[in-house]
């Protein structure tokens, strides 16, 4: 099972295909083209605009760009929304939410047009990531839409290519996710076919959003998403362990030193508390001469001994600690101890 999901957005989430080829129907006329056939402008959906219109209308580079502009002069506020979801994409993304996968849209199509659509159709809440193209142009390769929607879901960690799926239509889905090593899941109810796919070497095909929604959701029965109760209750579980431990450690040798304390003749017994930072520090006397240091930890491991604990002793006129208890050997709770030492005070 992946539990990363990278998905095309044309032909794959929405169905574009009004909305996109209207819009190059448009720019097309501005140059005199008319095209009335919007089943032939389908190659438009996919690949990076200004490629196709050099590729099937002839345009060289500066015509193209400029045929791109007259497209977005359309597409911007009404083309965008000549679109729809497939039947089922909403379920499949909420129960692909409820597992814990971590979805991304992965899309040629500028990043602002994307998120204005997933926002229209209610389904950005989906995704943690949501990357297109730049409107100057850059980034409209696929392979580099694809590296760049990786590099933002795994953020500082290591990317997992093992575990990322690219979900997509066309060629162009399936090639980029293999030029940057990921495996792809193809599907036919976009538009791309088969043969289109099979041609690419899609590592799966799928001709169905539901049989899209199995796929994706193969081992994880079973598993279901974790309430933010259960979320805040998983990421406390470690700290209340360290504190209940911690507690053991100290009733462990608090026990044994009250009744070493209460076993012994007092005549006048005094308890210190010393605030050393992170912890106290306690001193004990026991009145008949023994004198006891339990060291607490501190948020400055260096001098706690030099600048907390010694100008204590000095002013209480204690030349000696018999015994000094360490709840463990850590930097905050020895030097402490060293640092006394070091300053010739006796400890047994």
């Amino acid at each position: 099972m992946k539990n990363y999901l990278l998905f095309d957005l044309d032909g794959t989430l929405t169905d574009s295909k009004e909305g996109i080829c209207t819009c190059v129907q448009y720019a097309l006329a501005s140059f005199g083209i008319q095209e009335p056939d919007l089943d032939k402008l389908e190659p438009f959906i996919g690949p990076p605009l200004k490629d196709s219109f050099m590729k099937y209308y002839q345009m060289d580079e500066a015509q193209a760009q400029e045929a791109v502009e007259k497209y977005r002069e359309r597409f911007r506020d009404t083309g965008i929304f000549e679109n729809r979801l497939y039947e089922g994409i909403p379920e499949m993304l909420n129960a692909l939410n409820g597992k814990g996968m971590f979805m991304a849209v992965a899309s040629s199509k500028p990043t602002e047009y994307v998120r204005r659509i997933l926002e229209h159709f209610k389904i950005a809440k989906y995704f943690k990531v949501i990357v297109g193209s730049e409107m100057d142009g850059t980034r409209t390769r696929k392979e580099e839409v694809i590296q760049e929607a990786l590099r933002q879901l795994f953020g500082n960690w290591p990317i997992e290519k093992s575990k990322v799926y690219m979900i997509g239509d066309r060629c162009y889905d399936v090639e980029g996710a293999r030029s940057v090593g990921l495996e792809s899941v193809g599907v036919t109810y976009g538009y791309g076919d088969m043969e289109e796919l099979k041609e690419a070497r899609a590592d799966y095909i799928v001709r169905s959003v539901e049989e899209l929604r199995r796929f994706l959701l193969r081992g994880t029965e079973g598993t279901e998403k974790l309430t933010m109760s259960q979320r805040i209750w998983q990421m406390m579980l470690p700290f209340l362990m360290f504190l209940l431990v911690r507690n053991y450690l100290f009733v462990c040798l608090a026990i044994p030193l009250s009744v070493f304390l209460l076993l012994r003749p007092v005549s006048q017994f005094e308890i210190d508390v010393l605030d050393v930072g992170q912890g106290d520090g306690i001193y004990i006397s026991t009145g008949d001469g023994t004198s006891l240091f339990i060291g607490g930890g501190s948020t400055d491991v260096k001098k706690v001994g030099t600048y907390r604990i010694l100008p204590f002793l000095k002013c209480r006129g204690i030349r000696k600690v018999d015994y000094w208890f360490v709840s463990h050997c850590d930097a905050d709770h020895v030097n402490g101890l060293v640092e006394i030492m070091e300053a010739d005070y006796k400890i047994e």
